[in-house]
């Protein structure tokens, strides 16, 4: 399946998986444009956006050396509800450098709550978790789609 395809799908964990790369790359630009407001949500988003590289690109998990504990914590990111949780704690933080000082790392604070409302809709429809291809994952099969549709009815 290709990009459009995998849109189409209504499959949430897709939807998902690309709010979490929009985060990713707000977490590194506004991270770096807060970074004389407030350093330490500065480094703090720049250390989330590392850790959803290797959650969100599966191909980085395969290509980059990584230690043992690094690969069994980015293993637990493998459930669709734990990453609603994680994608929720991480919005948490953003929204409370907002709080706290008057930052612009609200942006990456909204994709991130988004991605974790994704993911929770996607686990509360029992989706199977899925990346796209264009990330290094498998897609979404024909299978995943039919299955899809059948829980929307």
């Amino acid at each position: 399946m290709g990009f459009v395809e995998e849109f189409k799908s209504l499959n949430f964990a897709i939807y998902a998986q690309w709010l979490g790369l929009l985060s990713i790359i707000f977490l590194i630009v506004f991270g770096i444009l807060s970074f004389l407001q407030n350093i330490i949500f500065a480094i703090l988003a720049w250390v989330i956006a590392f850790v959803l590289v290797f959650v969100e690109i599966p191909l980085c998990t395969k290509v980059c050396p990584t230690s043992p504990t690094f690969d069994q914590f980015v293993n637990k990111f493998k459930n669709n509800w734990v990453r609603t949780v994680g994608y929720l704690a991480f919005a948490t933080i953003m929204f409370v450098s907002v709080v706290i000082n008057t930052t612009s790392l609200i942006a990456p604070g909204i994709t991130l709550f988004f991605s974790g409302a994704c993911y929770g809709i996607a686990a509360l429809k029992h989706q199977p978790p899925a990346a796209s291809k264009i990330t290094g994952g498998n897609g979404i099969s024909i299978s995943n789609v039919s299955a899809i549709g059948r829980t929307l009815v």
